[in-house]
């Protein structure tokens, strides 16, 4: 039979997410509420499993950066609270109310309109709204909070289930004065007892470098897939593997050019392997200066720089390589493992990017309970085979 998942693919183990927003949720407390972020694709895991795993996990909002994130994610969890933390179009408000998406107001005129739309449907709308204290993204001034929280709050058909702020994390002197803003701008607030707004300025970061500042909830993203954050009491699990097979080896002869721009030169008889994955897939070109992926727990380096759909190592030091061995080029755990903070390092990055980078038309196989339970195909449409048959098909 054909393989669904082809010379290359990704592996996302649903058991380490779940591991990871447990032992999020045992650092916090039950008092917390933890928003688990999905956005940009659950972080290029792909978001409607990673959704549904979360939220079977024990999370108490799983959170988009748009709203058609969340009406993505609307199709696969019908009961679970989703609320879309970016700017809500116009186009889109009726959509997400209709469809129990919280939304998030960044104005007291978009406040304004969600209300009307509210009201012309017979419907109320949810919302967070987001206070800028300095990371001047999005967001009401904190200086013109105080005039248009209450505003806002006292419009029709809307319920404030929220007030957040977002730290822009570049030292304790900065964070602590946004905080201050904050805290100014929500305080009148904080005193309605029972009714009052949910209170959120933490990220996976903030989350354990000020425990102080967890309030009423953390909005949790970067450490669900198994970034590392200094603070934590935990090590994470790392969710995710991006890997792909040796399909070509070639000898190369001293002093012959490999690539476009023949950018790399051997300089001894040298071993070519080509991959199916290219920068299209999540593999910048600038790895060509120093990257590496990882075969038969060797590190080897890029050979030129990866081309579109395509990228050749130099795999002269790895013993016994050959045609149809996995290469991992991201991810894992283990000794073939490439951790994304090297990876991030390479490309000159932070390491959320490396995480979402990875292009649409590489497959997925995800993992619960140690066992192959979905391989989803973006460009052949979703297959779950019987487990059997699956593993029939696993590298």
């Amino acid at each position: 039979m054909i393989s669904p998942l082809g010379g290359a693919w990704q592996e996302i183990n649903l058991d380490a997410l779940r591991f990871n927003l447990e032992s999020v949720r045992a650092a916090v407390g039950s008092g917390v509420k933890i928003a688990a972020v999905v956005k940009a694709d659950a972080y290029g895991h792909g978001m409607t499993e990673c959704a549904a795993a979360l939220w079977s996990a024990g999370a108490d909002v799983i959170a988009s950066a748009s709203v058609r994130e969340a009406l993505c994610l609307r199709r696969v969890l019908s009961d679970a609270p989703l609320w879309s933390m970016g700017y809500a179009s116009r186009d889109l408000l009726e959509a997400a109310i209709v469809n129990g998406i919280t939304l998030t107001i960044c104005d007291v005129e978009q406040a304004r309109l969600l209300s009307d739309t509210a009201a012309s449907l017979n419907m109320t709308a949810r919302a967070h709204v987001k206070i800028d204290t300095g990371f001047h993204r999005l967001g009401i001034p904190s200086g013109e909070a105080r005039g248009a929280l209450p505003a806002i709050m006292s419009m029709p058909r809307l319920a404030i289930d929220g007030i957040f702020t977002h730290l822009a994390l570049i030292d304790e002197e900065h964070d602590r004065a946004q905080a201050s803003r904050f805290f100014s701008a929500v305080n009148p607030l904080a005193l309605r007892g029972e009714d009052a707004p949910i209170l959120h300025a933490a990220d996976s970061i903030a989350a354990f470098r000020y425990p102080q500042w967890r309030l009423g909830m953390v909005r949790v993203g970067a450490l669900l897939y198994g970034n590392v954050i200094a603070d934590a009491p935990f090590k994470p699990r790392k969710a995710m593997r991006l890997c792909a097979r040796i399909v070509s080896l070639r000898v190369v002869p001293p002093g012959e050019g490999v690539g476009y721009d023949e950018s790399y030169r051997a300089r001894r008889e040298t071993i070519i392997a080509t991959i199916p994955l290219g920068y299209a897939d999540g593999l910048p070109r600038r790895l060509r200066e120093q990257g590496q992926a990882s075969v038969r727990g060797a590190r080897v380096r890029y050979a030129g720089m990866p081309c579109m759909d395509q990228s050749m190592l130099d795999v002269t030091d790895a013993p016994g390589v050959s045609v149809g061995d996995i290469v991992t080029v991201l991810g894992g755990e283990g000794a073939d493992s490439i951790p994304v903070e090297d990876f991030a390092a390479w490309i000159g990055s932070n390491r959320n990017e490396p995480l979402a980078m990875t292009g649409r038309r590489v497959p997925r196989l995800y993992y619960q309970n140690g066992e192959p339970v979905k391989v989803s195909d973006p460009l052949l449409a979703d297959v779950t085979p019987q487990t059997s048959s699956l593993r029939h098909t696993l590298p």
